[in-house]
């Protein structure tokens, strides 16, 4: 077995740490079999022919193989220690100083990872982004932070097999996408009216919130007397009008609808689409930035501020018909207001001449909508994952320690037809919600 290998290469080279004239030759030994263990792991794990080919044809025991182990795998270890002793940090650093010798092999057993066809049970994609942030995490930093939670799930998971381990990483991955998405929206479902109704997440200052409120308000009346500015700052207006009418007593949605306002200002500043300097632009650009400062103070805004992300996958066709699906059919789920608002943000996503401001929020907004749904649809599982008087770190251990039956409740709505324990059933099973989840977890899980 190549894990065999490596271990007795290992343990030999350990053996004669103590010989300084054979340590060099017995650590060559052991990285020769390391590299060697590692490539036939690779060839036959995957099963694929031609993975297999592409390893014979690249590794063979007596030329490439060696060849790749002593001349780059021995340099680099040579040029990590040395970093070392002088006090380099490691992980700012790519994996190969030069060329990597399993570059090719890689490109070839990639896809075969990331493919359905992968014989191993669970979800590779995580450790595919691992391994190509660890080649270089200059310019492909990897998220610390989750990379520490997934270091600290519960061993009993780790020894279940990979599908526990992978339930265990993707709902740690719901979790950093929640406290990047969160919207302060909290969904209960009426019994009465078989619908999901917003209850969204109270102001600890109230008194500054209807402060905000106001000033944006005015805002939205002095742009009525400005005659062509209304057209010419619809997109902005459009959100400041949403944060007045339909989000007041929400500070989350009132501090994030004006940062969507103020993106698009910039842009459009910018571009020269609108003219710099005119009263009204000042006003708005004052009373923009004003109302964030002011809301920032609240808990609530504090839980996503550092981590709401300002970019979205707008571009990616497969992910906008996935989050769109799913949006059609989380409008038959909530009440008439929410649906109303869901329906805005699907038909933006839909317009491919919205601009990218309007498209960008709609998307984040409506893949934090379908995530609080299903937080709603299913809250004996997610064990205060909204409630942010809980430290992050402690409720994302509740989501690893629960990650089985979150992950079977999230695939029974493809299955039933329902959501959760069957607490809302739709004419046709909601099959782009599952999908959607996936997707707010690839693209937001951190």
């Amino acid at each position: 077995m190549p894990t065999v290998a490596i271990r007795s290469a290992a343990a030999d080279a350990q053996s004669h740490a103590a010989n300084p004239a054979h340590l060099h030759d017995h650590i060559h030994s052991a990285v020769v079999a390391a590299t060697e263990a590692t490539l036939v792991a690779a060839a036959f794990d995957v099963r694929d022919a031609c993975a297999t080919t592409a390893f014979v044809a690249h590794a063979s025991a007596e030329s490439a193989l060696v060849v790749a182990a002593h001349q780059s795998v021995w340099e680099n270890i040579r040029h990590d220690c040395s970093k070392i002793v002088i006090g380099g940090n490691l992980l700012q650093t790519p994996l190969w100083r030069d060329q990597n010798p399993l570059a090719y092999l890689w490109t070839v057993l990639r896809p075969k990872f990331q493919s359905a066809d992968n014989w191993q049970p669970g979800d590779w994609q995580f450790w595919v982004d691992w391994y190509e942030q660890m080649l270089d995490p200059v310019s492909n930093p990897p998220n610390w932070e989750l990379l520490e939670q997934v270091a600290l799930i519960d061993p009993d998971i780790w020894n279940a097999g990979p599908e526990a381990v992978s339930e265990a990483i993707s709902a740690i991955q719901l979790g950093f996408a929640e406290r990047a998405l969160a919207t302060g929206e909290r969904f209960e479902f009426d019994e009465g009216r078989k619908l999901f109704v917003r209850n969204p997440v109270s102001a600890e200052d109230e008194v500054t919130l209807k402060y905000c409120v106001d000033r944006l308000s005015e805002l939205s009346d002095l742009a009525e007397t400005m005659g062509n500015m209304q057209g010419i700052l619809g997109g902005e207006l459009f959100f400041v009008r949403r944060a007045v009418e339909n989000h007041a007593v929400n500070p989350v949605m009132v501090w994030d609808n004006c940062g969507n306002a103020m993106r698009m200002l910039n842009a459009n500043l910018a571009s020269g689409a609108c003219p710099e300097g005119e009263p009204y632009v000042t006003i708005l650009q004052a009373t923009l930035t004003d109302v964030r400062l002011r809301l920032e103070r609240d808990p609530a805004v504090q839980h996503v501020a550092p981590h709401r992300p300002e970019a979205a996958p707008i571009e990616d066709e497969k992910a906008v018909e996935v989050l769109t699906g799913a949006l059609n059919e989380a409008a038959g789920m909530v009440e008439p207001e929410v649906a109303e608002e869901i329906a805005q943000d699907r038909a933006t996503l839909l317009d491919r001449f919205a601009g990218v401001g309007r498209r960008t929020a709609a998307f984040i907004t409506g893949a934090a909508r379908i995530l609080a749904i299903v937080v709603a649809a299913i809250p004996g599982k997610f064990l205060g994952v909204m409630d942010y008087g809980v430290a992050f770190t402690e409720r994302l251990q509740k989501l690893s320690e629960n990650c089985g039956k979150i992950a079977k409740d999230i695939r029974t709505v493809t299955v039933s037809g329902a959501l959760g324990t069957g607490i809302v059933t739709t004419a046709t099973s909601p099959e782009k919600i599952p999908q959607a989840i996936d997707m707010v977890v690839k693209y937001f899980g951190g």
